[in-house]
């Protein structure tokens, strides 16, 4: 009993990690970044608030990773119940968290494009715009997938 009370802890506290870092990633910093149906504003208000959607992609891979970890204690607790059942969840997991990752990896080249923003707006603004767009909706894509 006390090896289950401390598998259900962790368990907990891994949730706890999930849900404070996935609303922060995946609601509160595309509230403030992104405008829907406008790439300049949209374009703008990354570049005003860079660290915060750097912070946004932190969270992103801290909950992805905590995701990660998290149905090994669930399996310690649950595989007593329905070891098939467990075995599946972990199997969803462990296939979703890749996908969720490579997805992430659209934010990081948002921030790639932003460095070069200054050679690229020399080719036209429109394009930076475009390429951010196409990054968020990879993106996005990338995560209804997963």
């Amino acid at each position: 009993m006390p090896s289950n009370k401390r598998h259900a802890r962790l368990a907990g506290l891994l949730y706890l990690v999930v849900v404070v870092t996935g609303f922060f990633s995946l609601a509160y910093v595309p509230a403030q970044t992104l405008v829907s149906g406008d790439a300049a504003a949209t374009l703008s208000r990354i570049t005003a608030s860079e660290f915060l959607f750097r912070l946004g992609i932190a969270a992103g891979f801290l909950c992805y990773a905590a995701f990660l970890l998290l149905p090994f204690p669930l399996y310690r607790l649950l595989s007593p119940v329905h070891r098939g059942a467990a075995l599946l969840m972990a199997a969803f997991v462990l296939a979703s968290v890749p996908i969720s990752l490579i997805a992430l990896t659209h934010k990081l080249d948002i921030l790639s494009i932003l460095q070069e923003g200054g050679r690229l707006r020399a080719l036209g603004g429109d394009q930076v715009q475009a390429q951010v767009m196409l990054s968020l909706e990879a993106y996005r894509n990338g995560v209804l997938v997963s």
